[in-house]
């Protein structure tokens, strides 16, 4: 089992909200999911209960339900403006991929300012690796699948043990 702590905390309603999850291995039945506890005050807590009882839905369901709907605010969600852009655009929609190191590259090369500092070793590394990019008539190139086949080893050399 694979258990790691978000380094961040996150400040709502004056409470502050610590976050550890565990990713397990992709599920065969379909996309895999992830396990999140969270340590919330307990009038959120039973504020959730309730919900949960009074609309017959799992508090799961409920907690995805708002999360996603916090990321398409437009006040406080995941929207971004981009020079030359005319519209904010969902940095989630953007940057979402199957694969984490896909999630990487397309976050390096959309808002590279979100990296982490391991993020940053392990982008730095594909840029500077010949292997991963080839040369066609567009230019440069990255080739996704060689990134994902070494991802392993790249993820421990840029976070050891992590």
């Amino acid at each position: 089992m694979l258990w790691f702590c978000v380094t961040q905390t996150v400040r709502y309603d004056c409470e502050v909200v610590g976050l550890m999850t565990h990713m397990p291995k992709k599920s065969p039945g379909g996309p895999r999911s992830s396990f999140l506890t969270a340590r919330i005050p307990e009038k959120t807590r039973f504020g959730l209960t309730l919900m949960s009882r009074l609309h017959h839905e799992p508090a799961p369901d409920i907690l995805i339900r708002a999360l996603n709907n916090l990321f398409s605010s437009e006040h406080i969600g995941l929207f971004v403006d981009f020079p030359g852009e005319e519209l904010p655009k969902n940095l989630l929609e953007l940057t979402w991929a199957e694969r984490e190191s896909d999630r990487l590259v397309n976050l390096a090369q959309v808002f590279p300012s979100l990296l982490t500092a391991s993020e940053k070793l392990a982008w730095e590394e594909i840029r500077s690796t010949d292997t991963y990019w080839t040369t066609s008539k567009k230019g440069r190139e990255l080739n996704r699948d060689a990134v994902a086949h070494d991802w392993p080893a790249i993820k421990e050399r840029s976070a050891p043990g992590a």
